[in-house]
C-alpha cells in the first residue's frame, strides 16, 4: 500500500493527515507536540463560541487515532532519496512514497554579531548540500542539540574536521570524540569577502573554513534543501497545487508563508494531502 509521511503536528500537518487517511493511505505523522495555536481560536467554521486551541488539536489527534494514522513524537533530523524518500529521525529511520512538509514558520537567525551579513558568504543551512566545498577543511557548527551533531556527521563526509559552537549553552545529546565541542559564548563573528572565524566574549578567537547553522531543530527549508527542494528566504517554494520542484514531496503552512492564519493553514493541508493522494494514485494505476 501507497504510503505518505507528513512532518509537523500543528493545524497544517493534522488536516493533510486527515485527508490521506481517508483515502486509505497509510499515514505517518511526525512532529515534537510544540504547535503555537493560540489559547482560544474565535473564528472556527461550525462552532458558535470560541474553543480553546487545546482541545481543537486535542479533538484532531483523536479523530486521527481513529483514522489509523500513526502520531510519532520525534524529532525530524534529515531527508534523503534513494529510490524512496526517506525521514530520519533522533531515534528512527522511515521511507515513504510522498511527502508533506509542515513544519511552520523558519526561526529568526540567532542574534550574533555580523552573522546575518555573512548569509551565502560562508554560512550555511545544510551540511548534505555544501559539504563538499569543505573537502579537507575545517568548518564549524552552530548549535547544541541533535540536528547540530548530524549536521557535523555530515560534514565529517568530506572535511578534516568539523567543530560545534554551543554559544554558551549545555549540549543536549552525546557528542563522539571525534568531534570537538567549544561552549564558549560568542561575541560575533568577521571575515572579509567571506565569514573567516568567531571571536569569543573571552576574548579569544577561533579561525575556521565555513559555519554551518543548526540552532535547536531543522526547520522545514533546512530539511528540504537536503532532497534539493528549493526555498527562498527560508521558505519553501511550492506550486499552485502546493508541490515542490521534487515528485512527491508537498509543503504547507508556514512554511511556505510566514503570514499564516489558522484557516488558511487548515485548507492549505488538506489540498496537500489531496495532491499527495492523487500522487500516489497516479503512480500506483502506472505500475499496475
Amino acid at each position: 500500500m501507497s504510503s505518505v509521511i507528513i512532518i509537523g503536528t500543528g493545524p497544517a500537518g493534522m488536516s493533510a493527515a486527515l485527508h490521506t487517511a481517508q483515502c486509505g493511505i497509510d499515514t505517518i505523522l511526525i512532529g515534537l507536540n510544540n504547535s503555537t495555536l493560540v489559547n482560544s481560536v474565535q473564528t472556527v467554521f461550525g462552532y458558535n463560541t470560541a474553543i480553546s486551541g487545546k482541545i481543537l488539536i486535542d479533538n484532531t489527534r483523536s479523530r486521527l487515532k481513529d483514522l489509523g494514522v500513526e502520531i510519532i513524537t520525534d524529532e525530524v533530523i534529515g531527508f534523503s532519496y534513494t529510490g524512496k524518500l526517506h525521514v530520519k529521525t533522533k531515534s528512527a529511520d522511515y521511507s515513504t512514497d510522498s511527502l508533506i512538509i509542515t513544519t511552520g514558520p523558519p526561526s529568526p537567525l540567532p542574534d550574533l554579531d555580523n552573522l546575518s551579513a555573512f548569509i551565502g558568504k560562508g554560512v550555511h543551512h545544510c551540511a548534505a548540500c555544501d559539504a563538499f566545498f569543505y573537502r579537507d577543511r575545517h568548518p564549524v557548527v552552530l548549535g547544541n542539540g541533535e540536528y547540530a551533531l548530524y549536521e557535523a556527521n555530515q560534514l565529517l563526509t568530506f572535511a578534516a574536521s568539523a567543530t560545534i559552537l554551543t554559544n554558551g549553552e549545555p549540549v543536549n545529546v552525546k557528542i563522539p570524540d571525534h568531534i570537538t565541542v567549544i561552549e564558549k559564548k560568542i561575541e560575533g563573528f568577521f571575515g572579509h569577502e567571506t565569514i573567516e572565524g568567531v571571536l569569543f566574549e573571552d576574548d579569544s578567537s577561533l579561525l575556521f573554513a565555513g559555519l554551518f547553522l543548526a540552532v535547536g531543530i531543522a526547520n522545514g527549508s533546512d530539511l528540504a534543501r537536503k532532497l534539493g527542494v528549493m526555498s527562498e528566504n527560508q521558505l519553501i517554494q511550492v506550486n499552485n497545487q502546493l508541490g515542490t520542484n521534487l515528485p512527491g514531496v508537498y509543503a504547507a503552512g508556514g512554511c511556505t508563508n510566514a503570514e499564516m492564519t489558522l484557516s488558511k493553514a487548515i485548507y492549505e493541508g488538506e489540498k496537500a494531502g489531496m495532491e499527495a493522494a492523487k500522487f500516489l494514485s497516479a503512480k500506483a494505476h502506472k505500475n499496475s
